[in-house]
């Protein structure tokens, strides 16, 4: 399953939480929209039998590039680039206008993608699509492009990709060579330093609403006054300590734990952080993290 960048986990823990300035409500906004529309193509191409990643980001040399989607289908690598516009745009020369921000135009800009691609895998037919999946995207120019897709062409995308005949030995090999230039991609999206807000503590919903009521031992559900959703209160209290972890990107201690997730009692805390997490450190100085925290996490890879 495809996973939000570490970036956008801080800023979606952060709502709610701390006031952030315009310019990282922006960013926020700017990033969960793009991360929706990922989301749809990969609705778009669940159907489709054939190995998939996304989310990679490949180095060949000095050159950087981030691939949405990829798929591996014969001996054809697609690149699937999801677009989450909405509103007006018009072309303007190598820019794409819109009525709230101007952008370079992403079907000029692909060909940099094919060039970087076709240098590592030469001898394989190199694909990148552009998906405009927002219903309420309008483009006032019309497209003389190949492998550009609207929002009502979803169909038109899954046949182009079907009628290609399948080869799994050919599409591992692409997938492993492709998978040699994957480098993390969070150096490129530095997190922010949590002492600079001004963060509040607490077990807070989905809906960013905290849950403000009294929370008796041994109590196995919660409900949030803001929306009225009924949670199991050991499941959002590992919710809030991700959340924690997020905002401050290292290893929390029992008590830090103990002090976010209030008014959650010290048992179901200690029981979650056991249950769900890596302990490490002395015995006096526990400290717990997430069993993939020592990993290298660039946003994760998923084949199928």
């Amino acid at each position: 399953m495809r996973e939000a960048s570490l970036l956008l986990q801080q800023l979606y823990a952060l709502q709610g939480r701390a006031l952030l300035p315009t310019q990282l409500q922006s960013e926020f906004g700017r990033l969960r929209f793009g991360f929706q529309g990922e989301l749809i193509v990969d609705e778009w191409v669940d159907s489709v039998d054939c190995l998939k990643a996304e989310d990679l980001y490949i180095q060949c040399k000095s050159e950087m590039v981030q691939l949405d989607k990829v798929i591996f289908i014969g001996n054809h690598v697609i690149v699937i680039d999801a677009k989450n516009f909405s509103g007006n745009y018009y072309v303007d020369g190598s820019l794409l206008v819109g009525p709230r921000s101007t952008i370079e135009n992403p079907i000029r800009s692909r060909y940099r993608t094919e060039k970087i691609l076709k240098s590592i895998l030469p001898k394989v037919n190199v694909v990148v699509a552009i998906a405009f999946v927002n219903k309420k995207f309008n483009l006032n120019d019309p497209i003389e492009s190949e492998y550009v897709y609207f929002h009502h062409e979803r169909m038109k995308l899954i046949k182009d990709l079907t009628r290609i005949d399948r080869d799994m030995q050919l599409e591992e090999r692409n997938y492993n060579q492709l998978l040699s230039y994957v480098v993390s991609g969070d150096r490129f999206q530095s997190l922010y330093d949590a002492r600079y807000f001004d963060v509040n503590k607490g077990l807070m919903c989905d809906c960013r609403a905290f849950v403000p009521i009294e929370i008796k031992e041994r109590q196995k559900y919660v409900q949030c006054f803001g929306c009225g959703k009924r949670h199991i209160l050991r499941e959002l209290v590992k919710r809030n300590i991700d959340e924690w972890m997020s905002i401050y990107s290292r290893p929390i201690s029992f008590r830090e734990a103990v002090d976010w997730c209030e008014p959650a009692k010290k048992s179901t805390v200690h029981r979650v952080l056991n249950e769900n997490y890596n302990k490490t450190g002395s015995r006096r100085k526990h400290m717990y993290e997430c069993k993939d925290f020592s990993k290298l996490k660039y946003i994760k890879t998923k084949i199928n």
